[in-house]
């Protein structure tokens, strides 16, 4: 069973000077089953038509210190504003154990808390 897909991936890099760099990344897709199952065209577990969820904003950090042509260490704080926008949404009927039927409602993960990562590279 065949699905088609639409979508755009958009990321801008600007150099600032030699020092500082910003990059910026938006996507955006829809898909759709190419023939009907059960009467719908709509993928289990997807955003229906209609539905739709609110942007997410996450902002990193990378910072680089080079102690000579062989010796560097880099630092990333990712999530650097702990945010708990939603990483991936998806929208489809769930029950809980006290609810008599299913409900179709918004189901996401957020992203994950702010953390920090240390690398230290050598060349020889």
């Amino acid at each position: 069973m065949g699905s088609t897909r639409k979508g755009l991936e958009l990321t801008i890099y600007y150099q600032l000077n030699e020092r500082w760099s910003l990059d910026f990344e938006y996507s955006w897709t829809d898909s759709k089953f190419k023939h009907q199952v059960d009467g719908e065209d709509a993928i289990d577990g997807s955003l229906c038509e209609g539905e739709q969820a609110d942007g997410s904003t996450m902002v990193n950090l990378r910072m680089s210190y080079q102690f000579n042509p062989r010796l560097s260490i880099t630092a990333d704080v990712l999530n650097l504003f702990d945010s708990d926008d939603h990483d991936v949404e998806y929208f489809y009927k769930s029950q809980l154990s006290h609810e008599i039927e299913p409900v179709a409602d918004y189901h996401y993960h957020i992203f994950e808390p702010r953390s920090l990562r240390v690398y230290v590279s050598y060349s020889f």
